[in-house]
């Protein structure tokens, strides 16, 4: 699904928390068959898994289908969670998360298959003149937690996405990345992404990001290491960090965890990590400092870089900047009297509050 945020507007209502096991069709959701007589850690959905009869049943219905057994795209998302080594829903039921919503303004002109499946268009938003006058390039969520990402879906465009509630969280499942290296000079400012959020924003500890055991009890990657960002990221009342690292303050229980693969996943020389580098060009803006690694084979390891468009005058459409400065310390000086070295230097040792390095 090569959706972009010019066109696609995310307008998921969720119900409940994403299963760790089985991903929505924002991360390219799945569901397998199977003729094993014992499926072990695979995730099927109810529609073609019989708790009683574990063997193939007939494949699932078009309304029930997860993103990937038919075109990768889900209007109506749905997850299960899975116990033990049968590989079946509990209770056998699909659990509701939430739906995309259909566009019913101005028609959009045609899009061709090859950048975006047809099923898809009915529930693409425009974000700009002339097929959508009223917008003003922000997404706003009322009700989370809310999981962004998809690493073929790629940001183009100038949008900021607002969370504001602040009980819930915005979730990243994968990379999310503009369409273009926003380090390359012929790229400036060509796409710009501000995500702000009411509670955490929080990379998510699912498979994509970081090992999960075979059947043999062996760590592999079911997505890659390392997670990828291009956003400018704020947090109001909380932490820009990991899902398993936010609640750190709770005890060593909540640091971020492991495990490592067996060839250790790197973020710098010597700097083993349990998922690689936290790569984000862009900035974080936050109320609390949280840990992303504890130690050896744990956590991600911050790799962040400016957005040279940071730099400039623009940013994300209505997101917030610092527009009133309050004195916190000052010091009157008569320019007459500071012209050398020693008493510029000291000048600023006043100012700083310390010595001068």
């Amino acid at each position: 699904m090569k959706a972009t945020f010019v066109v696609a507007q995310l307008a998921i209502e969720i119900a409940e928390r994403i299963s760790r096991v089985m991903r929505s069709s924002a991360s390219r959701a799945f569901c397998w068959t199977s003729t094993r007589a014992e499926p072990q850690r695979y995730a099927f959905c109810p529609c073609c898994w019989s708790v009683k009869t574990p063997a193939m049943t007939t494949p699932c219905a078009s309304s029930k289908q997860y993103g990937g057994q038919d075109t990768t795209f889900t209007a109506t998302v749905t997850r299960c969670a899975i116990f033990g080594r049968g590989g079946y829903c509990k209770g056998g039921h699909q659990a509701p998360l939430g739906a995309w919503r259909t566009w019913a303004g101005v028609a959009l002109p045609a899009i061709a298959a090859s950048v975006i499946q047809a099923v898809e268009v009915p529930y693409l938003w425009p974000l700009y003149k002339p097929y959508n006058l009223n917008s003003k390039g922000v997404i706003n969520a009322t009700t989370g937690p809310i999981y962004l990402g998809g690493a073929d879906d790629l940001v183009r465009g100038n949008v900021t996405f607002y969370q504001s509630d602040v009980t819930k969280n915005v979730v990243f499942i994968d990379d999310l990345v503009y369409d273009q290296d926003p380090t390359l000079t012929s790229a400036l400012c060509r796409n710009f992404l501000g995500i702000i959020a009411g509670g955490h924003v929080l990379i998510a500890d699912n498979a994509l990001n970081r090992p999960r055991p075979d059947a043999s009890g062996v760590q592999h990657f079911y997505g890659f290491p390392n997670f990828t960002l291009h956003a400018v990221t704020m947090s109001l009342t909380g932490t820009v960090g990991m899902e398993d690292g936010f609640k750190w303050t709770l005890g060593a229980a909540y640091y971020p965890s492991g495990p490592s693969t067996p060839t250790a996943v790197t973020c710098g020389a010597g700097n083993t990590t349990s998922g690689g580098c936290i790569n984000q060009t862009g900035g974080v803006i936050e109320q609390v400092i949280t840990p992303t690694f504890a130690g050896a084979n744990t956590g991600m390891r911050e790799n962040r870089t400016v957005d040279p468009c940071q730099r400039t005058n623009r940013k994300p459409p209505f997101f917030p900047s610092t527009g009133r400065y309050l004195d916190n310390k000052y010091y009157e000086i008569d320019p007459v009297n500071v012209d050398t070295y020693a008493q510029v230097s000291g000048f600023f040792t006043r100012l700083r509050g310390r010595s001068a390095p």
